[in-house]
């Protein structure tokens, strides 16, 4: 705390440690979400080049098309 204003730091273990610090902010909540947005910045090239995250919703997901007999033969075939 600096008089009235807060300053927070986030830490990445999972980065050997790597730690950045936010602005001064009115409250302890926007310092920490300032701080956590300096991270985010910090590897925003790296996260653009990752795949877009899967669905969670059910609907979209990959729908099993049924064996034909032919297919459950040849998998019985090689248990």
């Amino acid at each position: 705390k600096f008089g009235n204003q807060y300053q927070a730091i986030v830490k990445l273990n999972c980065i050997q440690g790597q730690e950045y610090a936010g602005h001064l902010c009115l409250n302890q909540k926007e310092a920490e979400k300032s701080a956590a947005q300096q991270a985010v910045l910090a590897f925003a090239p790296q996260m653009a080049t990752l795949p877009p995250p899967l669905s969670k919703d059910p609907a979209k997901k990959k729908k099993k098309v049924p064996l034909t007999p032919q297919q459950i033969a040849e998998k019985k075939a090689r248990q």
